[in-house]
């Protein structure tokens, strides 16, 4: 019993990391692909390269880095990820000092099809190439968190200024403050607007349509269609909130014409005054 007890288990589909890091805004590929080639096996796709870390035959062990700051990782173990990481550091543009992390396991069994099962990726043999399907959505969501973190921290540090409005009926900011804090909230809108188009279907299943089913199957379990809704929602209130500080703005220079007028029609009445107490005089 013993005997076939152990057979059974070794029918048991290994359990491996897999684990999806965004740690900077972009890489520079060409760069990073001449220097790594070197060491490993690598493969240049659109916007993505491929490294092959495996040191037998028949391991399972990838490297797979976007363009976008991203790379997904899988059959390392922690450690050996750490390491991975620090070779992509002299790549990197615009390094974050805390990286977002996606992390699901995945086996490989002839008897399986296709499917996740409980943060599982169950894929039926060894090819790359579904591989590299699966960490299409599985990069896309790490550096969708990046932005969804970004208008998140925007929304909390301007809260406040919607919410004066409606207490005191102004916003208690000088033009200069109105000024900075509208040019902060340019800049961190554009900085996901510019990249945003990182998250449509990736041009890879332009040539290979027949894996873009396995596409579809991750964006569907990360919810990446409906994070992205959540965003633009949440980009909408950054651009109400941006209109209206400019309209702040406007109100205050238009406020100061006023009185700037409203003096002017003193002077010139206090002058007249003046003048016709003269001619009496």
């Amino acid at each position: 019993m013993s005997e076939l007890s152990d057979s059974q288990d070794d029918l048991e589909p290994e359990i491996h990391r897999c684990v999806a890091y965004c740690t900077a805004a972009s890489y520079t590929l060409k760069e990073l692909l001449d220097s790594l080639k070197v060491f490993y096996k690598a493969v240049s796709y659109r916007d993505v390269v491929y490294f092959d870390l495996s040191k037998r035959d028949g391991d399972v062990k990838d490297a797979f880095c976007f363009s976008y700051g991203a790379v997904v990782l899988w059959g390392l173990n922690e450690a050996e990820e750490q390491q991975f990481l620090k070779k992509l550091t002299n790549f990197q543009r615009d390094g974050f000092d805390l990286y977002e992390r996606e992390r699901m396991s995945f086996t490989i069994s002839s008897t399986a099809t296709a499917k996740i099962v409980d943060e599982v990726i169950e894929l039926p043999d060894n090819d790359m190439l579904p591989r590299l399907a699966i960490s299409h959505g599985l990069a896309q969501s790490v550096r969708l968190a990046t932005f969804e973190n970004i208008i998140q921290k925007t929304i909390n540090k301007t809260r406040h200024i919607p919410e004066q409005l409606a207490s005191r009926g102004k916003i208690p900011l000088s033009k200069k403050e109105i000024r900075r804090k509208m040019g902060e909230l340019f800049l961190e809108r554009s900085s996901v607007n510019l990249h945003f188009d990182i998250l449509d279907t990736p041009e890879f299943f332009w040539d290979h349509s027949d894996l873009e089913p396995l596409y579809v199957m991750i964006a569907n379990h990360l919810d990446l269609e409906t994070r992205v809704q959540v965003l633009n929602q949440r980009l909408d209130i950054v651009h109400d909130l941006f209109e209206m500080l400019g309209n702040e703005l406007n109100h205050q220079h238009s406020s100061k014409l006023e009185w700037i007028i409203i003096w002017l029609i003193v002077i010139e009445v206090i002058l007249t005054i003046t003048k016709d107490i003269f001619k009496i005089a």
